[in-house]
C-alpha cells in the first residue's frame, strides 16, 4: 500500500510538473506578447493594449508614451514583465494606477525557424537563443544539388526580405529570432 501510495504522488507530481514549468515560461527575445492595460480611460486602453514583440536586444518597444528604448524583457517570467511595464508607466506619471497583464503569444510556433527553398531536408527548426544564419542553414543538411547559398533570403515580421550570402561570415552569423523564415534561392543556369 505504501508503495503504490508513493506511486500515485510521483504520478501527479510528474503530470503537474509541466504545468507549473508552463506557468512560469521565461520571456525570450522574439517573443510575441499579447498587452493589456486597465484601469487607464477606454481610449488610452485601445491605444496601449496589443501585440509587441521583444527584439533581439531583448526589450520590448513600441509602448506608447513610453521612451524608444523600450522596457527590458528578455529573462522574465510573464507577471514579471507586466509588474516592469506597470511600473514604467508610473514613474514616467503617465499611469499612476494601470494594472497590465502580459501573455506570452503561441510560444510553441513562434520558437521555430523555417528554412525552405532550396534546402536539403526543408522544413521548420527548433530555436535556441543566439541561433545564427548559418545554424538554422546546417540544421537542415545545407542547400540541395541546386540550392545557391550566395542567396538566401530572410524574412522577419512581414519586412522586406533580407538577403544573406551564405559564404561571408557577417552574413552567416545574422542573428535570427523565433518566427524567421529563410528560403535558399535556386542557382541560375550558369552559377557554380
Amino acid at each position: 500500500m505504501k508503495n503504490l501510495t508513493a506511486a500515485l504522488v510521483f504520478l501527479v507530481l510528474g503530470l503537474l510538473a509541466p504545468l507549473s514549468v508552463n506557468a512560469q515560461a521565461v520571456l525570450r527575445e522574439g517573443d510575441m506578447v499579447q498587452l493589456a492595460i486597465r484601469g487607464v480611460p477606454d481610449s488610452e486602453s485601445q491605444n496601449v493594449s496589443g501585440q509587441y514583440r521583444i527584439d533581439q536586444n531583448g526589450r520590448l518597444v513600441g509602448l506608447p508614451y513610453l521612451n524608444q528604448a523600450g522596457v527590458s524583457a528578455a529573462g522574465l517570467t510573464e507577471g514579471q514583465l507586466a509588474t516592469r511595464i506597470a511600473q514604467a508607466y508610473r514613474d514616467a506619471e503617465i499611469f499612476t494606477s494601470a494594472t497590465v497583464s502580459v501573455l506570452v503569444d503561441k510560444p510553441a510556433v513562434a520558437r521555430r525557424i523555417t528554412v525552405g527553398g532550396h534546402a536539403t531536408r526543408p522544413g521548420p527548426v527548433e530555436y535556441y537563443e543566439g541561433m545564427t544564419a548559418f545554424d538554422a542553414f546546417s540544421a537542415v543538411g545545407g542547400a540541395a544539388r541546386f540550392g545557391q547559398i550566395r542567396r538566401v533570403f530572410l524574412y522577419r515580421d512581414g519586412q522586406e526580405p533580407r538577403t544573406l550570402d551564405l559564404t561571408r561570415n557577417e552574413d552567416k552569423e545574422a542573428r535570427l529570432l523565433p518566427g524567421d523564415r529563410l528560403e535558399i534561392d535556386r542557382k541560375g543556369i550558369f552559377e557554380p
